[in-house]
């Protein structure tokens, strides 16, 4: 972990289980994803209906460790429970959708941009209903864990709405964007690595008066199409990324071939 609060701690602590599940079928991890992912919907509705709202504000602002009790202990496993839940059962969904061939066969290409289409439809309008009451509650505490409900059943429609507009996109063109992107991919460990550090070094260096929203999505840009250059010259000389090659070889136990042999 590089900083507090880094995804890769959520995604260490699904690991295990997610080996231990890696040979249920597609149809069980699909099923047990969507439960997984969907049960904080109701975990969080039930919490808003026994415990005062302010509660939540508390720990969004850490001023409940001034004020600790029995209802914050209760929110906090809450939140808790509701990371690790979506996190894996995301990944379920993912994992089975992938076994089932779903991910990787493809019938229509105009077929799945029409899919992507609809299923992004759907999600952004669950998603929007739960802005929507937000913003007319004049985002009070209960209102966002409200909002917050209607946008994580429409995160499911929308993430399978992205995945298939790649997937479209893979398959219609071979642009020269497409192309660094697909090294991106392929190197996404090692550029998370990356990325991490150098932000991290730079808010180390840089006052914080500096770092406006504007000046935030100025180095957001720039790191990003470095990132588009440097993955794809580095896979034209070595197979994989120096995260993705470590994990290769205590993966499979053994040293992998890593320079790319030039013809």
């Amino acid at each position: 972990m590089l900083w507090e609060g880094d995804v890769l701690t959520i995604y260490a602590m699904c690991a295990p289980v997610l080996l231990m599940c890696r040979k249920f079928s597609p149809t069980l991890l699909i099923c047990l994803g969507c439960l997984l992912y969907l049960t904080p919907v109701i975990t969080n509705w039930y919490l808003l209906s026994t415990v005062e709202a302010s509660g939540f504000r508390m720990i969004w602002d850490n001023s409940y460790l001034e004020n600790s009790s029995a209802d914050l202990d209760l929110i906090g496993l809450g939140m808790m429970y509701e990371i690790f839940a979506r996190a894996l059962g995301m990944m379920f969904i993912g994992m089975g959708l992938y076994s089932n061939g779903k991910l990787v066969n493809i019938d229509s290409v105009n077929q799945i941009l029409s899919r992507s289409i609809a299923l992004l439809i759907v999600g952004i309008l669950l998603s929007g209903v739960g802005l929507v009451w937000t913003y007319l509650n004049d985002f009070s505490t209960a209102a966002i864990i409200q909002g917050n409900l209607a946008n994580t059943v429409g995160t499911i429609p929308v993430a399978l709405g992205y995945v298939g507009l790649l997937i479209w996109w893979n398959e219609r063109t071979k642009s020269f964007l497409l192309k660094r992107v697909q090294a991106l991919g392929k190197t996404a460990l090692s550029n998370y690595i990356g990325q991490t550090i150098v932000c991290l070094s730079l808010a180390a260096v840089i006052p914080q008066a500096w770092l406006s929203r504007s000046i935030v999505f100025l180095l957001i840009i720039v790191i990003w199409w470095l990132q588009l250059f440097v993955s794809q010259q580095w896979l034209k000389r070595y197979k994989f990324g120096p995260m993705e090659y470590l994990w290769r070889c205590v993966t499979y136990r053994r040293m992998m071939p890593f320079i790319v042999r030039q013809n």
